[in-house]
């Protein structure tokens, strides 16, 4: 839904690029989808309310259509919205333990960190505001920096341990929850979660080489 909702709203800013009855057509197929959001948010479907990892990944297509039918579908706009940031609090934060530690494992903190993003980025970007679930979980989400670390083998893959996969890529990810404070609070002057030897430590998963490295990390890996 989110896919299509963005080349809806992209195509159809300019007269001419899409013939109307296409418009149409993909527009009534968006409005049953967010209809179904719907019915599942009031059926309590499990889709939607079991609280892992699908939770913030549905409400970041929700969120897409609310953004792309603000104008055209108003009041079902405002009620998605709604729906989407009280659905987030089944994720954020208790998809985390006291310590940081994603309860999923870390592929799916991976999907976790990267939904906190986006719905932090485009709803703070149309509506002015940060779902508060998500500002609520920033501590615990950059408590799972030093899981990610710990998970990664020597040649930047993901240790394959439970429901895992031994791949790489995730490091974006493990940035993101370095720099969790400033992306979530839009304030580029917040402290990083990433201590020096931690930054050490990530360099030396992704490109086998430590850096430059002026030995403070001697006495151990996440010593500063």
């Amino acid at each position: 839904m989110g896919y299509f909702s963005l080349w809806l709203d992209v195509l159809t800013s300019r007269p001419g690029l899409v013939a109307p009855a296409n418009v149409t057509a993909v527009a009534e197929g968006l409005r049953s989808r967010i209809d179904l959001f719907r019915r599942h948010f009031d059926t309590g479907d499990w889709r939607l309310w079991n609280g892992n990892n699908w939770t913030p990944r549905l409400c970041i297509g929700a969120l897409t259509w609310v953004v792309a039918f603000w104008h055209e579908e108003n009041a079902v706009a405002h009620e998605v919205l709604r729906m989407i940031n009280d659905l987030l609090w089944l994720h954020y934060p208790v998809y985390y333990l006291n310590d940081g530690t994603p309860v999923e494992g870390i592929s799916y903190s991976y999907m976790s960190i990267e939904d906190a993003v986006e719905l932090s980025e485009l709803q703070r970007a149309t509506f002015g505001a940060v779902p508060e679930a998500i500002q609520a979980s920033v501590p615990l989400i950059q408590g799972a920096l030093a899981f990610h670390l710990e998970s990664m083998s020597g040649d930047g893959r993901m240790v394959d341990f439970g429901d895992s996969h031994a791949v790489a890529g995730y490091s974006p990810r493990t940035l993101e929850l370095a720099a969790a404070r400033r992306i979530v609070f839009d304030n580029v002057s917040a402290p990083l979660a990433m201590s020096p030897c931690q930054a050490r430590e990530l360099c030396s998963a992704m490109y086998g080489s430590y850096g430059v490295s002026h030995g403070v990390c001697e006495g151990g890996s996440h010593g500063v």
